[in-house]
């Protein structure tokens, strides 16, 4: 099956890094394809790490808790650092940034868990290689706010109609977030105004997604 191997720069607390544990073993369950070995080689301080001269099976994940901007603004950032050689260009290494300000808070109301998980959706492409494999349409960054940005993989419409999204009349399918937020949000999360509660969209929120 399919491998992430988190590495910590600071090891996280003992529950702490339970959460990044149980998100990596969700990921690893949806991802049932197994990937070839590939060896990579970093020098020291690519991908935020002490450099790497490994193979790697199937993903590396270096992870950082850090002070960012303060309480109740940006919780994370993450995305893919290298990619893999060949047609498929997944990632293979990528960066995980959380801001201590707000990790006891995620944790005290139990949605550390999600915004993990958040984070590793990104580190493994979602929303930050849509556009890079073509399938990003009418993004609205830099300046295009509320046209209908939308991402075109057939096997994310099925699982939107699955859900619900085949009498969605809003525009195309499926929705990407086109207005709310900054650089950040727009143009590689889900539409919040049409998905809300969903894992992936720009904005947390409570309940179960």
């Amino acid at each position: 099956g399919f491998n992430i191997d988190l590495k910590f720069k600071a090891l996280p607390t003992v529950s702490q890094l339970a959460a990044f544990s149980s998100a990596a073993v969700k990921w690893e369950t949806i991802l049932t394809n197994d990937l070839p070995n590939q060896p990579v080689t970093l020098n020291p301080g690519q991908c935020s790490g002490p450099g790497m001269n490994e193979v790697v099976d199937d993903l590396v994940i270096y992870a950082t808790l850090e002070p960012i901007d303060g309480p109740g603004a940006i919780l994370g950032s993450a995305g893919p650092c290298a990619l893999r050689a060949g047609a498929t260009g997944l990632t293979i290494v990528g960066t995980m940034r959380f801001d201590t300000a707000d990790l006891d808070g995620l944790e005290s109301s139990g949605r550390l868990n999600s915004v993990i998980l958040h984070e590793m959706g990104h580190v493994l492409g979602i929303g930050t290689l849509w556009n890079r494999n073509g399938l990003l349409l009418q993004p609205s960054l830099p300046s295009s706010a509320g046209v209908d940005t939308r991402y075109t993989g057939a096997i994310s419409i099925a699982g939107f109609d699955a859900i619900g999204g085949n009498t969605y009349t809003g525009g195309g399918k499926v929705p990407v977030e086109n207005s709310q937020g900054g650089s950040g949000t727009r143009d590689a999360h889900w539409r919040e105004s049409v998905l809300a509660n969903e894992l992936m969209t720009g904005f947390i929120n409570s309940g179960v997604p």
